[in-house]
């Protein structure tokens, strides 16, 4: 393994050396130990050295990585020199070549080459420098130097085409080689190529000895100035610094065969017709199959404009030669090319105004696209475009295809007619001419009749397809006067008057939707008997219409149409819901083709009322309002005038108003009453103009407290001006009705009062009756066709009120039946028309009740936070969700000695002050701000956070119980009736202590937990989270400090003045009843099982009975004893278990009986007497012995 490695480091290391010899042969010093060529020689032969390996474990030595060598340690030096980039001397040179000129002559198939090399020698001799040349022969060599000898340089072949110069003496010399190389020939012409040695100055001169040819020397960084002689081409350059040169020549002309060119195209058309110009675009590709091309020719079209030529090759120029019926277009590139070549083409020419010739060449020669000139084949594909404001059709077509955009090359891609030609000689002849616009129009007529016109409104939508237009003309009906035109796109109009023509001037062109809408109108005079064609607008120079015709007059006036004189239009369903105003739709047209024609004439309808009246009697303590809503609807044909009846003990205290929710509803110009008929007086009300539709007046009265047992109103004429005297005729009157009462309400008043109310009264209300009009001068008499009514009772809290109406067809109802008036009421009632002598009447009876006072503060959730320590103070935080109807300030108590730490309303912290009344006993009385925007039935929160000093300190009493009394604070004064819905105790105690039983008048919240009394938390308190609970913006920035602590919750339904708490340590109650227990154990330990079981009975009876008092004191109990608890249990089976064992080892050790000997024993029986003389015994006083013991025996 050793030999192995030394093996593989050697044969490395050799050939490390070889390389830094080859690399940097310039570079490398002499060896210190040759003096001469000779003693280089000899030192060369003795630096070998014999390396002995295994020849058997040959594969082993070279395969181990790991293999090492030993050599001695010059040796080892010299190859980690020679290893080195430079030198390792410091970057000394022994020798440099500073300039090389090679003489190039070529002789047939030779080149032969004299290498002329300047070497300057600057180290001891002998001085070695490395050269290559490839595969270049050396011939001879040739010295020139001052005092050198041709011995004084020697040349040493070290490889494959790599020499050594040995140089014996410094200084400058200059070495000649003789070189031979060979020439190669190709198609591409001759060659040769030989190695050289880098030199900073490299020159290169080549003699060929034939004229014009084309030499190429690679590298070439300049080329240098030569004379040439006859015959012969003579080049010289400078190469640089070079490993290799080479040159490569030609016949200037061609030193190939001579061939004919061979060409095929490729040619991409594109024709665009736009602006009256065919621009033609030209993507020619020239294939050369055989040949070199030094020049393209295309022909083009002999009317067409050269706009622009182009090529992927570098062009020396271009001509166009004009010809009998093209142009030939001859493109010189700078130098012959075989490769493929590119060439563009942009023309145009003037737009023919029939038809034209797209592309293709004609038999006859004529040239009609831009085609190529002398290639063996030209195919392609064409695109022919047009401008949007075009139309382009193809009137023929010869020897070309039609194909998909997706086969069109990417350069002509983009729309239009795409075609496919495999010859030049095709025929494609188009038409265009300028695109038409299409005028699609759908129109929407609008027609209202009026008294004395009617008035047109047509809304027209264009839709504008192909081409845009600048105009639009439309034919007026006779007689028809603009009113209005209006369209985004309008920039004027015009209105020829003799030809009724308008036309619509666009501001700019326009194609796509265009909106148009005019408004006119015509003189007519609704009610005759004239007979009217309906007016339309007639669209011009359009290519399909369609439209509707809506036609539109008030209830007064009907159309009627004669439908068989109708012309192209077709009735359709109406519309259901349209009104133009007061205009209602009447019929409806669609057409779709001209002529339209559709005669109509106009009826006049008599005018139409009804009425619907709307009565609420609103009963007050004091009074009662009645408001009566009188809805006149008119129809057909408008009045100015309305007239109702009212009772005459009112009327002179009755408001009218006019009641509509239009602005533009007229108001009333005049209102009088006439004298009174019967008791009624009938009111007319005149308008500012004729109304059409509904009229609403509201009439408004109030009645005083009803008098007289038969329901008249006499008292409500009292007024604050009435005399004296009427004043004490009303006393009478109340006086007599009094007196006249029966037996029957006198009960009924005693009742009443035993019951605290006041005595009912009657209220009788005659409900207003609209009336039609009568006959005037100007206007005929207008009967009320319909009435109908309905009748609302409402009430104040304090009263019980019942109503009986009156009248013919008068019926209670619902009042979610209600439909001319509010829902919302106690009663109602409805009724149809009424005749003249018809009158509606309510009769109501009213009853006050006694006020009852009512809570004025409800608080819906109170919660209390108290945190508890082993010192004297508590910290307390409380919170109330509640209603109030007090606005500026509300009484609460707080705990006496409190230390205030903050009070909010809300989020809006506020200040206590004292009431000044007296301190009770543990508690303090204060006013809070509650003053706020919100109303009184919104619900806010009001926050308390104080400290409170314990009278006697939680947690230290020696026994390691006690009691803890927490007061509350409370809500309201002490005459202020409040509400406490629900109220939450929260209370922290330490960790070590529990709080026991239930507070009187508060449940514990529990959380039963399985295992609970086992794991030391029974029946505990659920975690509740007061923030969730309370709800609402508390607002408190301050937090209780609850680490460490015990959360117990207690729940009550009202308020509590103060909480109660039992509270124990749990480590001293469970040290104390364990220990009980153990004892108690250890003393039954000696008892039988039967006593151990009775106490464990007994206790458990004890503990259910406990658990009735109070179930969570018994669960502390019990999880406080469970130590006790099952050191017993233990304990009693410990004993128990070994105690059998006992007992059963001593059975065994009693001896047996022998097996003869018989264990029964013979029965004794007593001779007389016995029994007789013991009962005699026992009775005179003398213990008889007790029977044996058959345990005790056993």
């Amino acid at each position: 393994m050793r030999a192995a490695r030394v093996a593989r480091t050697v044969c490395c290391l050799s050939a490390l050396l070889c390389f830094a010899s080859v690399a940097w042969a310039q570079e490398t010093e002499p060896d210190e130990t040759t003096n001469g060529g000779q003693n280089g020689a000899a030192a060369t032969s003795n630096e070998q050295s014999a390396i002995y390996i295994p020849y058997d474990r040959l594969g082993e030595v070279f395969e181990d990585l790991n293999s090492t060598v030993v050599l001695p340690y010059a040796e080892y030096l010299k190859l980690w020199r020679a290893g080195q980039p430079h030198a390792t001397d410091g970057g000394k040179v022994d020798a440099v070549i500073t300039r090389s000129a090679y003489t190039v002559t070529i002789d047939e198939d030779v080149a032969r080459i004299q290498a002329e090399l300047t070497v300057n020698v600057l180290g001891k001799p002998w001085v070695e420098v490395p050269v290559r040349f490839g595969d270049a022969a050396v011939g001879e060599l040739t010295v020139e130097g001052e005092d050198l000898e041709e011995s004084d340089v020697l040349l040493r072949g070290t490889g494959d085409g790599a020499y050594a110069l040995l140089f014996g003496k410094a200084g400058q010399h200059t070495v000649t080689i003789e070189l031979v190389s060979r020439v190669r020939t190709s198609p591409d012409g001759r060659e040769f190529a030989f190695e050289t040695p880098p030199v900073g100055i490299t020159t290169l001169e080549l003699t060929i000895p034939e004229a014009d040819q084309t030499v190429q020397i690679t590298p070439q960084i300049v080329s240098l100035p030569v004379d040439e002689a006859a015959n012969e081409t003579r080049v010289k350059a400078g190469v640089g610094a070079t490993g290799k040169i080479s040159a490569q020549w030609h016949p200037r002309s061609s030193a190939k065969p001579e061939m004919e060119l061979l060409t095929s195209v490729n040619n991409r058309l594109l024709v665009s017709v736009e602006d009256g110009l065919v621009h033609t675009d030209a993507y020619l590709h020239f294939d050369v199959l055989r040949g070199s091309l030094s020049q393209v020719q295309v022909v083009v079209p002999k009317d067409h404009r050269i706009l622009d030529v182009s090529a992927d090759a570098r062009i020396k120029g271009w001509r166009t030669d004009e010809e009998e019926n093209r142009q030939l277009v001859t493109i010189e590139l700078l130098s012959e090319s075989e490769k493929d070549v590119a060439v563009e083409l942009h023309t145009e020419g003037k737009q023919a105004e029939d038809a034209f010739t797209v592309a293709g060449i004609g038999p006859d020669g004529t040239v009609y696209g831009i085609h190529a000139v002398g290639a063996v084949r030209e195919s392609g594909q064409l695109v022919v475009r047009h401008s949007a404001d075009l139309e382009l059709t193809v009137v023929e077509q010869q020897g070309i295809m039609r194909i998909e955009q997706a086969q069109v090359d990417e350069r002509i891609r983009g729309g239009g007619l795409a075609f496919k030609y495999y010859n030049p000689g095709f025929v494609l002849r188009a038409m265009v001419r300028p695109v038409e616009p299409r005028l699609v129009v759908t129109q929407a007529t609008r027609l209202v009749f009026h008294d004395d016109e009617l008035r047109l409104s047509a809304q027209l939508n264009y839709t504008v397809e192909r081409a845009g237009l600048f105009e639009l003309s439309l034919l007026l009906p006779e007689n028809l006067q603009v009113d209005r035109v209006e369209s985004p796109a309008m920039q004027d109009y015009s209105i020829d008057d003799e030809s009724r023509v308008l036309t619509v001037l666009l501001s700019s062109k326009t194609q796509g939707a265009i909106q148009l809408l005019v408004t006119g109108h015509l003189d007519y005079t609704a009610g005759s008997a004239d007979e009217l064609t309906l007016p339309l607008l007639e669209p011009q120079n359009v290519e399909r219409e369609t439209g509707t015709i809506l036609v539109f007059a008030p209830p007064a006036i009907e159309v009627i149409s004669d439908e068989s004189e109708v012309v192209s239009a077709q009735p359709m369903p109406a519309p259901a819901g349209q009104r133009v105003g007061e205009a209602v739709l009447t019929s409806a047209w669609n057409y779709t083709r001209r002529p339209v024609t559709i005669p109509v004439r106009t009826v006049r309808k008599p005018t139409r009322l009804t009425a619907e009246v709307g009565t609420v009697i609103d009963v007050k303590p004091e009074s009662t309002e009645v408001v009566t809503h009188v809805d006149f609807i008119v129809e057909y044909a408008g009045v100015d005038t309305f007239r109702f009846m009212v009772p005459e003990a009112i009327s002179d205290r009755l408001q009218i108003e006019s009641v509509s929710s239009d602005a533009a509803a007229p108001a009333i110009k005049q209102k009088s009453a006439a004298d009174a008929v019967d008791g009624w007086v009938t009111w007319t009300v005149v308008m500012q103009r004729d109304v059409l539709g509904r009229q609403r007046f509201e009439l408004r009265y109030d009645l005083r407290q009803a008098t007289s047992d038969n329901g008249a109103e006499a008292g409500d004429a009292a007024d604050d001006d009435a005399d004296a005297a009427a004043d004490d005729a009303a006393d009478a009157d109340d006086a007599a009705a009094d007196a006249d009462a029966d037996a029957d309400d006198a009960a009924s008043d005693d009742d009443a009062d035993d019951a605290g109310t006041e005595p009912a009264d009657e209220i009788e209300i005659t409900i207003v009756r609209p009336l039609g009009l009568e006959e005037s001068n100007n206007r005929d008499a207008v009967p009320l066709t319909r009435a109908r009514g309905e009748i609302l009772v409402r009430k104040d809290r304090s009263l019980s009120v019942s109503a009986v109406a009156d009248g013919s067809g008068i019926e209670p109802i619902d009042i979610r039946e209600l439909t001319l008036i509010s829902d919302s009421g106690t009663q109602a009632f409805k009724y149809f028309r009424q005749g003249d002598d018809d009158i509606v009447t309510a009769t109501l009876t009213r009853q006050k009740f006694e006020i009852e006072e009512v809570v004025a503060t409800v608080v819906r959730r109170a919660l209390v936070e108290i945190v508890l320590g082993e010192d004297a103070t508590a910290t307390y935080r409380c919170r109330f969700r509640l209603k109030t109807s007090e606005r500026q300030r509300l009484e609460v108590a707080l705990p006496l000695g409190m230390e205030l730490l903050g009070a909010f309303v809300d989020d809006r912290e506020v200040r206590l002050e004292k009431t000044g009344a007296q301190a009770e006993v543990d508690r303090e009385r204060y006013w809070i701000d509650v003053a706020r925007t919100a109303s009184s039935d919104e619900e806010f929160t009001l926050t308390f956070q104080f400290l409170w000093g314990v009278s006697d300190p939680p947690f230290q009493s020696t026994y390691g119980r006690g009691g803890l009394h927490l007061p509350l604070p409370e809500i309201g004064g002490r005459e202020t009736s409040v509400a406490v819905q629900q109220l939450r105790v929260l209370v922290w105690v330490p960790e070590t202590f529990a709080l026991v039983g239930e507070p009187d008048h508060f449940r514990l919240d529990r959380e039963p937990r399985l295992f609970s009394l086992f794991m030391g938390a029974p029946a505990g308190s659920p975690k509740v989270d007061p923030d969730t609970w309370i709800g609402g913006e508390t607002g408190v920035p301050l937090s209780l400090p609850t680490d460490g602590r015990v959360q117990y919750s207690y729940h009550s339904l009202g308020s509590r003045p103060a909480i109660d708490v039992t509270w124990w340590s749990r480590a001293r109650m469970a040290g104390t009843l364990s220990v009980g227990l153990a004892l108690i154990g250890i003393i039954l330990l000696a008892t039988s099982w039967a006593n151990k079981l009775s106490f464990l009975l007994l206790l458990g009876l004890a503990a259910a009975l406990m658990g009735l008092w109070d179930s969570h004191m018994l669960a502390h109990g019990l999880a406080a004893a469970r130590y006790g608890l099952a050191f017993v249990l233990a304990l009693w089976l410990i004993h128990a278990l070994f105690g059998a064992r006992r007992a059963t080892a001593a059975a065994a050790a009693t001896p047996t009986p022998p097996a003869g000997t018989s264990t029964t024993q013979a029965a004794v029986i007593p001779p007389p007497g016995v029994f007789e003389k013991g009962t005699d015994e026992t009775s005179s006083g003398e213990k008889s012995s007790p029977p044996p013991d058959k345990d005790n025996d056993s």
